[in-house]
């Protein structure tokens, strides 16, 4: 069998998009028939497969048909736990903001085709990142603090939507110069951006929080 192995692998007959096994039919056939703007195109389909999974774990969740255990958080520690939830995001944002040039690298440069396995390696670490604003909510609402800092809590609930929102612009604006069966032309870009979360009504709120007299935190 080894030797079989070998001797196809030298013959250039080993599947070399065996990958792709697990992807959409669409993504199969792209990465194997390379038509032009290839790179765009499977990339668009990487994407739409994966973060349909994340959308639909946001949805459940926020349909509250997923079951996110409790956990009980004192109103002092809450503060402290409310911050650090803030840095987490924020660097979240920084993370997904830092894997997007990843993609565009794998396209290849202008003039020269772009590498099948490096899209797709580029487009899952991307998709786990867009799952971790799903992990990032459901963490926020197993938090349990006292009833009177509850109000704090709610402000953060969505924060990750927005997000999310602006990241599932992507395939489809990578898809629009092809609608219609149209053949663009000259270079495309896609301006994408991740806005932070937005903060007013958290802030207020904190704000009025900390104005409480403190013996209730404890």
């Amino acid at each position: 069998m080894l030797q079989e192995l070998l001797e196809r692998n030298r013959a250039g007959k080993l599947d070399p998009l065996a990958a792709y096994a697990s992807e959409s039919a669409e993504a199969q056939r792209l990465a194997r028939e390379r038509p032009p703007y290839w790179e765009f195109l499977l990339t668009a389909e990487l994407l739409k497969t994966r973060l349909a999974t994340v959308r639909r774990r946001f949805d459940r969740l926020k349909a509250g048909v997923t079951h996110i255990p409790s956990r009980l958080i004192n109103g002092r520690d809450f503060l402290s736990w409310v911050q650090a939830k803030i840095d987490d995001l924020l660097a979240l944002v920084d993370a997904l903001k830092l894997q997007l040039p990843t993609i565009h690298v794998a396209w290849g440069e202008p003039g020269r085709p772009g590498d099948v396995h490096e899209i797709r390696s580029s487009v899952s670490e991307f998709g786990q990142l867009c799952s971790q604003l799903v992990d990032w909510e459901e963490d926020l609402r197993a938090a349990a603090p006292p009833q009177q800092v509850r109000s704090l809590k709610k402000t953060m609930e969505g924060f990750t939507e927005g997000i999310l929102q602006e990241i599932e612009r992507l395939p489809v604006e990578l898809l629009r110069p092809f609608e219609g069966g149209a053949k663009p032309i000259g270079s495309l870009e896609i301006m994408l951006t991740l806005k932070s979360p937005p903060m007013d009504a958290f802030n207020s709120e904190l704000k009025r929080l900390q104005q409480l007299p403190i013996d209730w935190w404890v």
